[in-house]
This record gives structure tokens, sequence and C-alpha cells, in this order.
């Protein structure tokens, strides 16, 4: 017998994640310098794995609840609630078939019943029936099983007929298996049908539990009348309900089954593209971090001691630092900010407030002149200026020598010089501008806590 995981549906869910687990693993090396990419891979990830286990969970309780049940009368549909079943399923495997069985009386309770009822009311063969349903309802409530139990066989075989157009729920020439279903499992009303149809042949007053339709209807089975079996001929009226549906609406699933295939053919091809230029990328990212080398720089000879911003080559982390130093004197507060790492102070970048806090602490400070002590290419995307300055602060003059520490990015990313367009961010050495040396320790520190909170 066929499992739920077979379902078409399923299985088609199940390769989509699949599918996607592995795009993940194909992209996980591509996001090693790109951390919002890295960020979305690893949430990915994480969704998939638990939507995996969700759906292997759902599959695993549904096919263990019909293995387990269903030889009693009891199996599972689409609108059966999942914690009941798995509630049964742990007692029936723990030896507790008593307290499985009083767990799904209770889920068919009559009160039960009258929540759920409104469920059947949107399918025209069970709303032409409604009142006969309501009749098998009182009588379920008012313990008149012997009653309730013809109602809810009758209702089955006729319901059946009106929806299939071929027989009732007992006619041999019916065949209850729906198109990626679970009401219309193989595991599911088939086989209650089996059990519906036996023959009984002989008169017997014994207590039976199973919905022997033949024996009941034909006066043959007379000792019925019992909860558990009216129980039972509620929960298979409500698989029939979830049956209709799927019978339904098969055609028309199909249809959309096929065209979502063939439309995941686009994206699918799509991915595996951007995959590969991707993984082209980060190979030419990778060789031009293996030749890179830092640059051969003489202060005075290939690079001006001093000078305005475009004696130095463009985009390269001394040019930044001599703009740095032009737009104190300009007040131009807000592109200092542009210019700093994690913001001012690594308050975070994008928060325009930090402006207010430059123009306090540099609004009183002015930049008389500058000479490049040292330029120190330290990595592929980072770099050190030495410089000494001399700045005139509350009408003295000052001469600081402040070491700035930069970072080098493209769109926020790690970048490589020289081989990506990119901007030069300071991370530190501004706040050297302020103050001597010796009190700038204290700023570093401060620098340091403020990026620990």
């Amino acid at each position: 017998m066929s499992k739920f995981s077979e379902n078409p549906s399923i299985k088609k869910l199940n390769e989509d994640i699949n599918g996607m687990q592995l795009l993940l693993r194909l992209a996980t090396p591509f996001g090693w310098m790109n951390k919002k990419m890295r960020h979305s891979i690893t949430e990915s990830k994480e969704r998939l794995h638990l939507m995996k286990t969700q759906l292997e969970e759902l599959l695993s309780i549904a096919d263990e609840f019909n293995e387990s049940f269903s030889n009693d009368g009891w199996i599972a549909y689409e609108h059966m609630s999942l914690d009941v079943m798995k509630e049964t399923v742990v007692l029936h495997k723990s030896g507790q078939t008593e307290q499985a069985k009083q767990t799904l009386l209770n889920y068919y309770a009559p009160s039960a019943i009258k929540v759920r009822k409104f469920m059947l009311n949107n399918i025209e063969p069970f709303r032409i029936r409604f009142s006969l349903i309501d009749s098998a309802l009182k009588n379920y409530s008012d313990k008149q099983y012997l009653a309730c139990i013809p109602q809810l066989l009758m209702l089955m075989d006729g319901i059946v007929n009106d929806v299939n157009k071929k027989g009732g729920f007992a006619a041999n020439n019916t065949q209850m298996e729906v198109w990626d279903s679970i009401s219309g499992h193989n595991s599911g009303l088939n086989k209650i049908k089996e059990i519906i149809t036996r023959s009984r042949k002989k008169t017997t007053t014994e207590p039976i539990f199973l919905p022997y339709r033949n024996g009941i209807l034909h006066g043959r089975d007379l000792n019925y009348g019992n909860q558990e079996l009216a129980a039972k001929c509620w929960g298979i009226l409500f698989a029939i309900s979830d049956w209709a549906t799927a019978f339904y609406s098969e055609e028309q699933r199909k249809i959309e089954f096929k065209e979502e295939i063939d439309l995941q053919q686009v994206p699918l091809r799509e991915s595996l593209r951007q995959l590969a230029e991707q993984k082209e990328k980060n190979e030419q990212v990778r060789k031009a971090i293996e030749a890179w080398i830092p640059r051969k720089i003489l202060i005075g000879d290939t690079t001006p001691e001093t000078g305005n911003a475009e004696c130095y080559g463009y985009g390269t982390p001394e040019r930044a630092v001599v703009e740095f130093l032009g737009l104190i004197n300009k007040c131009n507060y807000g592109f200092m900010l542009k210019l700093m790492r994690s913001g001012y102070l690594g308050l975070g970048e994008g928060d325009t407030s930090q402006i207010s806090d430059i123009r306090n602490d540099f609004s009183k400070l002015k930049i008389d002149s500058f000479r490049i002590v040292d330029i120190k290419d330290c990595a592929p995307a980072s770099s050190e200026v030495i410089i000494e300055v001399k700045v005139l602060q509350h009408g003295n003059s000052f001469t600081r020598i402040c070491d700035f520490k930069l970072h080098y990015e493209n769109d926020g990313e790690t970048a490589v010089f020289g081989y990506l367009p990119g901007v030069w961010k300071i991370v530190l050495g501004y706040s050297d501008l302020l103050y001597d040396r010796k009190h700038n320790l204290k700023s570093e520190a401060r620098q340091k806590r403020t990026k620990v909170e």
C-alpha cells in the first residue's frame, strides 16, 4: 500500500524543498564575502529545514494513523486534527489502545460534531441533506445509536452517489480513490469501503464495532447500537466531505499542477544561471585576492606628502583621508558621517542624528596643514594612513599624529581594492584630531565599548 508521501503534490513539495536545499548548499560558498547573502542563506536553510521536518512529521503521522486504526474503522482526512492523530498514534505505540480509542471518542463527541458540522454545508449533496444530518446528530446526542447509525450509513450512500454519479458508497463499481488527496488515498475510504461491504449472511446478536452496512441495514447485525460505532460513522462522513471536495476539484488540480511544474522550470534555470555567474565572480575575486600585493609607496615620490584631494589617486585610502580633512574645514558633517564605517564612534550607519554629535565635536576644529607620514596597505580591503596634522582649536594651534584605519567596501560589503569599484570608509583615527594621543586611548576605549553594546 502506498504512502501519503507518494501523493503527487507531496512528492513535488518534497522535491522542491530538496531542490532549494541543494541550491543553498551550492550557494553557500558564494556568500563568503557578502554578509547579507550569508544571512539570507542561513535563514533560508533554517526555514527549509523546519518545513521539511514539519512535512515529514505530517506524512508520518497520517500514514501511521491509518496503519494503526483503519482496520478498526478510523481513518485520516484533510480536516482531521493533526494533534489528535499524533496523540492517538503515540498512545497506540505505547500499548494504550483504550486511551487512544477514548481520545477519538472525545474528538467525535456530540458537542464537537455540533461545532464542526457546518463544514459539511459547503457541498451541495450534503447541503440538501442537512436536515437529515441534524436529525442524526440529535439521535447521537440522545444516545439513540440504533437510529443514528442507519441514518449515517444511508447518508453516506446517497452523498457518494450524488457526487460520482456512478453508485453509492457500497456499490461494487464505486471507486473512492481520488488523485492527490488524503481522504481519497488508497489507505483511506477505499479501506473503509472494504469493511462497509463485507458479507454478513448470518444473523448475529453479538455487539459489533465496525460499520457493516449490509449486516445493519439488512437486519442481520442486531446489536450495533453503541457510541463507538456511531463515532466511527461520523468520522467516515467527515472523510467523505473532504473526498467530495477533492473529487470535484480533481481535474482542475491536475491542470494547475502541470502548469506549476512547467512554470517552475524557468526560475530553476534562472537560479542555476545566477549561481553559475556568482561562482565565476567569486572565482575571479579569489584570484584577485591571491594576486593582491601591497602598493610600493614612497611618500614625497610616488605619493605627495601634502596637497588637496585631487593630488592623490582616485579611489585610494589616502585620498579618502584628505577628503575627510577637507570636509572638516567645509563644516560638511553629513558627508563626514558617510565616510565613517559603522557611523560615528561605531553607533551604526544610516542614523543621521549622529550629524549633530559630529558637529558638536568638530565645529571648533580647523585643519591648518597636514603631511602624510606613512601609508600601509595591510590587506586587500584594509589600509592604514598615518598623518601629522596641525589643527586650530579653541584659538590654539596643536600638532597631532593621527593613525587612520580604513576599510574598503562595495555596497556595504567587503571588497578587494583594485578589483572592484568601491569606497574607503574610516574605521578609526578621526578622534585623534580632537585630542592629544595620550587622551585618545580613552576615546578608543569608548568606541570599542559602543561597538560591543
